[in-house]
């Protein structure tokens, strides 16, 4: 009977053949160790089934998470593509204005009749159009190495040594496509000092998807918004980093439910609602980090990133002495 109760499949048992009180009770026993068996297989089966579920889930939500990835540094292509056209176009247009210029003051020269105001005139205006010309260029210029930057951390993912507050202006350069034709501002205040060793793809990542949040949900058609971004040093081994707008804010009823995978208010405009899961997720697994989030309605929303300087395992235990208002 111990064999059959560790293994109820393992064989039959004996005396049921018997026409006695004995052959009964073995019938009997027979009869309901063969159904713990067969049920225990069914729940066997059941869970392997659930498992396997439970996996294929777990790898499309991940291959919808890197897609929401790649569709955000996407849109950030777009963005300088369209932005850098400006300055360009600019460019383009002074350069041709001077080649124009040059044409008449060579033809006026070969034909012995260049004065002295028409050669005053054409420096003056080279002057002009060469400062524009440098002027638009180098707002091209940075636009490109600020994006050049921050897309290269976002697709390598490495760990390296960088100072927080030029990181974060670069990133907010790359970004001004999206919040300048949406009508907005974003301000940077972060101490020069702050050094990080650790993940600016990451990063780049979270507060892309936190500003990217903000223009989709925060502001009504044609409302204006104040977007900031603030960090600063807690102790020697923490930053805190906070991220606000000044929007329409969320919902008391949805507020403890924005980390969700797939939650959203917008799914009929196209929202897939991973933007801040995977925000949660970067924060928690790649900085080793906590968020929380406050916000009430038509006072905006405070996104708090606490996480250690350097990332390393036994840095986890510093992050959780951190308190916080309302951790996720």
């Amino acid at each position: 009977m111990t064999r059959l109760a560790e293994d109820p499949l393992a064989g039959p048992i004996d005396g049921t053949r018997r026409q006695d009180e004995f052959g009964a009770m073995a019938r009997a026993a027979a009869f309901f160790i063969r159904e713990i068996g067969l049920r225990e297989q069914a729940a066997r089966q059941a869970k392997d089934r659930a498992d396997r579920a439970l996996e294929d889930l777990r790898r499309t939500q991940a291959d919808l998470i890197q897609a929401e990835k790649m569709a955000s540094l996407g849109g950030l292509v777009a963005g300088v593509a369209h932005e850098i056209n400006t300055p360009l176009g600019n460019a383009l247009m002074g350069a041709t204005h001077l080649e124009d210029r040059l044409a008449i003051l060579a033809r006026q020269a070969s034909g012995s009749n260049l004065r002295r105001s028409d050669f005053a005139e054409f420096q003056e205006t080279a002057d002009e159009i060469a400062r524009l010309l440098v002027l638009n260029l180098q707002q091209a210029c940075e636009l490109v190495q600020s994006f050049k930057q921050v897309a290269a951390d976002q697709t390598s993912g490495e760990e390296r040594l960088f100072l927080l507050k030029p990181y974060l202006e670069d990133l907010a350069t790359s970004l001004s496509p999206s919040w300048r034709r949406a009508g907005h501002s974003l301000r940077v205040d972060c101490s020069e000092t702050i050094e990080i060793d650790g993940f600016p793809g990451v990063l780049a990542q979270i507060l892309t998807n936190l500003v990217m949040n903000s223009i989709t949900h925060a502001y009504r058609e044609g409302q204006r918004g104040q977007l900031l971004i603030a960090a600063s040093s807690q102790g020697a081994d923490m930053v805190t980093l906070v991220y606000s707008d000044d929007g329409r804010g969320i919902a008391p009823a949805d507020l403890g439910r924005v980390f969700d995978p797939f939650f959203t208010t917008r799914r009929g405009a196209g929202s897939t609602g991973l933007g801040l899961h995977i925000v949660y997720n970067l924060v928690v697994n790649r900085l080793g980090g906590k968020i929380a989030v406050d916000s009430l309605p038509d006072r905006g929303v405070r996104f708090t990133i606490r996480f250690p300087r350097r990332f390393a395992t036994d840095n986890m235990t510093l992050v959780a002495a951190v308190p916080s208002p309302q951790e996720q």
